[in-house]
């Protein structure tokens, strides 16, 4: 509801229904950029900073902390972990991957303060998402090098601890990374 309403308070035209299917509303390459700051705005009514804020600091980015977020607020796990990076001061991100290419990176200003970015394309090949798309699991974890998901030099001082929820039937991956 709070999606719609973002079209009609923002003045963006809705694709719903139109020459974009469904099944392309629901992937983030497919989705044109109104649908994407429908969604901003929803999210931002569903989990707003103040409530998040608190329980940020006095959590883990873990699939569990999401599973337990998500019934609270009612919201999707992808607007959680959006919503957990952005409050957290740890260096965290959420990577967002469809087809096993990286659609979607959000990065916490600490991560992106000590210059360790995240590159879209295919997900690195010895992560935790690569394995949950090449077995159709739906959870999987790992703990790799810092490098093993970014290439920037800063990356190297760092260990990265991997948990990955992965929806087979959409081939959706959601990598939650703490550095």
């Amino acid at each position: 509801i709070l999606h719609e309403l973002a079209h009609h308070i923002l003045g963006l035209p809705s694709n719903h229904g139109t020459k974009i299917s469904t099944n392309e509303l629901e992937r983030f390459a497919g989705r044109p950029p109104e649908e994407k700051l429908c969604d901003v705005f929803a999210a931002e009514c569903l989990v707003p900073w103040h409530l998040i804020t608190p329980i940020v600091s006095e959590s883990a980015f873990s699939v569990e902390v999401l599973h337990q977020l998500s019934e609270r607020f009612q919201a999707s796990k992808r607007c959680i972990a959006s919503s957990f990076v952005r409050a957290s001061r740890d260096p965290i991100a959420y990577v967002y991957s469809e087809n096993g290419r990286v659609q979607n990176v959000i990065a916490s200003a600490c991560l992106r303060d000590k210059h360790i970015f995240i590159p879209y394309g295919m997900v690195p090949a010895n992560s935790a998402a690569a394995l949950a798309i090449m077995n159709g699991t739906n959870f999987e974890i790992a703990d790799l090098d810092g490098s093993d998901w970014s290439s920037s030099d800063a990356a190297l001082n760092f260990g990265c601890y991997e948990e990955v929820l992965h929806m087979t039937s959409w081939d959706q991956t959601l990598s939650l990374l703490t550095f």
